[in-house]
């Protein structure tokens, strides 16, 4: 199984050690049970659309992705489901 996991990336050291921590979790947990994590994180939102589209051409089983911006980011989600 293929998962996508797509996080922001911001400023400031309590938000940057929640996604470090999520990350190495992400990429831990999931080897046990043969699930392959694709992760990408970005804070600009036109990059964070383009892994979106990524994992959707991939064709992964699932996406995990935060939505910092939703008006930008719903055709996307959209498309995923």
């Amino acid at each position: 199984m293929d998962v996508g996991l797509i996080c922001p990336r911001r400023k400031g050291a309590a938000s940057h050690a929640f996604w470090t921590q999520i990350q190495t979790g992400g990429q831990e947990a999931p080897a046990k049970d043969n699930v392959e994590l694709r992760y990408a994180g970005s804070g600009q939102i036109p990059e964070q659309a383009t892994f979106i589209q990524n994992a959707i051409d991939s064709q992964v089983d699932g996406i995990i992705m935060t939505l910092p911006d939703p008006d930008a980011l719903r055709p996307l989600v959209h498309k995923a489901l």
